[in-house]
């Protein structure tokens, strides 16, 4: 169903660390934490699935009441790879706070993910004068 929704033009498994990944802070982390906060076990959470426009999704979770997956907006295999700049998570509905995980003062190493929102809309959470992309280190 991804496959021909989505247009997938490639998978992978990354259940090993093969790429890698910043948060806000600038600490390294691996593709497949990233892929370890689905919330279930389905198969499909540790694949990327490669789209036609060079983007990937991947950490693919879903229930009766939620879907989310997190996506890289060039791919793992070009940076930036940091959460926050290329790296989103995106739910529906919404249920986190996003303000938490989308903090520039925060360093623990999901900061950044949750930030999907706020670059959608062009809003820094923190400073009302800048827009969120204006606002990037």
């Amino acid at each position: 169903m991804l496959n021909k929704n989505l247009g997938v033009i490639g998978q992978e498994s990354i259940t090993k660390n093969i790429y890698k990944h910043k948060n806000y802070g600038g600490s390294s982390f691996d593709y497949v934490n990233l892929c370890s906060m689905a919330a279930d076990k389905s198969p499909s959470k540790c694949q990327i699935y490669y789209l036609k426009d060079g983007s990937a999704i991947f950490g693919v979770s879903y229930n009766e009441a939620q879907f989310r997956f997190i996506f890289d907006t060039n791919g793992p295999k070009r940076g930036p790879n940091r959460l926050g700049y290329d790296i989103f998570e995106y739910e529906y509905p919404q249920w986190r706070d996003s303000s938490i995980w989308c903090s520039h003062s925060d360093s623990s190493w999901m900061i950044g993910l949750g930030c999907y929102y706020f670059a959608i809309r062009d809003i820094n959470a923190e400073d009302k004068t800048k827009g969120y992309w204006d606002s990037l280190y």
